[in-house]
């Protein structure tokens, strides 16, 4: 898939291209590729003294996005899945969720849900569950649900869910108190195709795996009556190394991760198929993992500031910002 030059569009005093026509629907992906390759992402460099330490993604992403929000515990845990909880207290209030574990050797110690402000940033409070990689969580039909541990078959990866009744008592507590209480999940565990980045859109679920290798799949979900998931339609595409998405009604929105270097943000047209989809391409700093929405806002999380990742490109302490309507725009 190629990702040219259309028409363009001004922010921030950068020249940005629009979405351009992606080949016919009857292109098919070659294996093993992502959309698009790397080559054809725009990497742009902005000037010396990116908002984020290291060196400098691209001057498109400089435009888009800011400094957000300090990501707690980063010298004991790794940020991983973020979703936004709307009036979470009955009082209006939204917050953001951003789960974090950690890994001593092979063992999982107790992961975090933690508990942001968006509207000032601050750290209202944090509860601890059982251990697990909680790459993705979503907020849903009472309930936030979250990538149990990574796929431990070729087809199946379990997800939790905990009831959004229970953890708001709990972080009530450990705001009050000051301490860490602990929140068991709900019984039994059920099995998805992939839950390694999640986001809930208008009452449903997306998930998808994330696979280093190759284009992979995302699939919706509606919550029935008992807690559980149910397949909805067909499923989407995400490309290579996706880490975390945001769904818009016309948008799929995608953070793609390399490793320690640079990774990329793929904004597509939802579509199937991402060779039926027009798309941006522009590199973004390293580690990037899931995003969140609130009103206009999108929030993305990093793993690189944290203890585990010391030399990575970009060790980057805090969440970053962008505004919605400017993405949609490319």
């Amino acid at each position: 898939m190629r990702v040219g030059l259309g028409s363009a569009v001004v922010c921030g005093g950068i020249v940005l291209a629009s979405l351009t026509t992606a080949p016919a629907v009857g292109t098919t992906e070659a294996p093993g590729t992502a959309a698009p390759p790397d080559a054809e992402c725009d990497r742009a460099q902005s000037v010396p003294g990116a908002f984020y330490p290291g060196r400098a993604a691209s001057a498109v992403y400089e435009s888009l996005f800011a400094r957000g929000f300090a990501i707690p515990h980063l010298a004991t845990h790794v940020p991983q899945g973020i979703a936004t909880w709307r009036d979470w207290n009955g009082d209006g209030q939204d917050i953001l969720v951003v789960a974090m574990y950690r890994k001593v050797g092979t063992t999982q110690e107790s992961s975090y849900l933690v508990a942001i402000d968006p509207a000032t940033g601050t750290h209202l409070a944090t509860v601890a569950v059982a251990g697990g990689h909680l790459g993705g969580i979503a907020i849903a039909g009472g309930y936030l649900f979250g990538q149990h541990r990574d796929r431990p078959s070729p087809t199946e990866e379990p997800i939790r869910r905990y009831r959004l009744d229970r953890l708001a008592a709990m972080f009530e507590e450990a705001a009050a108190t000051g301490t860490l209480p602990y929140l068991g999940r709900e019984r039994g565990l059920q099995t998805l195709p992939g839950a390694g980045f999640m986001h809930a859109y208008r009452g449903e679920i997306w998930a998808g795996h994330y696979n280093a290798d190759r284009v992979d799949k995302v699939y919706r979900y509606t919550v029935d009556a008992t807690g559980r998931l149910v397949q909805k339609g067909g499923s989407y595409q995400a490309p290579a190394r996706t880490q975390g998405i945001l769904v818009t009604s016309d948008r799929l929105i995608f953070s793609v991760a390399k490793g320690n270097e640079h990774g990329r943000i793929v904004v597509a047209e939802r579509r199937h198929r991402l060779s039926a989809a027009r798309q941006r391409c522009f590199v973004s700093p390293s580690m990037g993992e899931n995003m969140a929405r609130v009103g206009n806002r999108v929030f993305l999380v990093f793993e690189g500031g944290s203890y585990k990742y010391q030399h990575t490109t970009n060790r980057i302490a805090d969440a970053h910002v962008a505004d919605l309507t400017a993405l949609r725009a490319l």
